[in-house]
């Protein structure tokens, strides 16, 4: 983590993390095979301490069901049959996901 190596080297005593999608701006509101709800956010402070005992980020793993669901996610046209733009949206196979 790029956070836990600044505050190791000495680069950084406090780093704020924060992380936000906002796939409202991307997802059609007329499909009901969607399950994508909304957007989302969040942050942390991380500060260094000094300790006798190793504290911190010890360690951290990371996965991925790219693999898997690779297909479950793809653009298209709205649902919407009145829609006249041309913009495409986020599609999900909600139902294969689900299952």
């Amino acid at each position: 983590m790029q956070s836990d190596d600044l505050i190791r080297s000495g680069n950084a005593n406090k780093i704020l993390v924060i992380g936000a999608e906002t796939l409202s701006r991307i997802a059609d509101p007329h499909d009901r095979d969607s399950m994508i709800y909304a957007d989302g956010a969040g942050a942390i402070v991380l500060e260094a301490t000094n300790s006798e005992e190793p504290v911190g980020v010890l360690s951290h793993c990371a996965r991925s069901f790219t693999g898997e669901l690779a297909y479950v996610l793809e653009m298209g046209k709205s649902n919407n049959p009145n829609y006249a733009g041309d913009d495409l949206f986020l599609k999900m196979q909600g139902r294969k996901v689900a299952d």
